[in-house]
């Protein structure tokens, strides 16, 4: 169902061009930002970037994959300051990034199985698509609709996310018996 939309999403958003970064949370570890630390390890794979295309806090990228200094060359200091300011400064140079990216070509970012996200994960999603930038930039986010039963932060942020602008949703269902054979096929 889902991760198959999601895949046939990055599918056709390649063939039109596009950039696609995939994260995921994994249930139980909770780590924060894991999904986005993964879309941008898997983005200096792939692109192998200058400080200049990780947008304007590249240094405070940092937090989100400590090895960065490995494989992007001239990275400025993080800045030091009260855990507040810092990870709003995280918050922005994630959203930077990302503006950055898509300003070269359009960026399809996949945030799948978001039920398991940690809440400082659920934090910066939230930020992002609040500061949808004028970029032509995509952001999926996947979750199991049975999880909500037991997650009030997913409800209070698909709330959130239903009262933003250039939000969607879409339901989808498990295959029925023909679809199922459809897919065996």
């Amino acid at each position: 169902g889902k991760t198959r939309l999601a895949r046939e999403l990055a599918i056709e958003a390649i063939d039109d061009g596009a950039l696609v970064l995939f994260g995921r949370c994994d249930e139980g570890v909770g780590a924060p930002f894991q999904p986005i630390a993964d879309a941008l390890a898997h983005y200096v794979d792939l692109v192998r970037p200058m400080p200049s295309d990780l947008g304007r806090f590249p240094g405070e990228l940092r937090r989100l994959v400590p090895h960065l200094d490995e494989d992007v060359e001239g990275l400025p200091d993080m800045i030091r300051a009260d855990s507040e300011t810092e990870q709003y400064r995280l918050f922005d140079a994630v959203l930077s990034w990302l503006e950055t990216a898509a300003a070269d070509q359009p960026l399809l970012l996949v945030i799948d199985d978001i039920h398991w996200a940690s809440q400082p994960t659920m934090d910066l999603l939230r930020h992002l698509l609040r500061r949808v930038p004028g970029a032509p930039l995509c952001i999926v986010g996947t979750y199991r609709d049975t999880a909500t039963d037991e997650s009030s932060q997913l409800l209070r942020f698909l709330g959130d996310m239903q009262r933003a602008h250039a939000t969607v949703s879409i339901n989808l269902t498990g295959l029925d018996a023909s679809g199922i054979r459809s897919f065996l096929q």
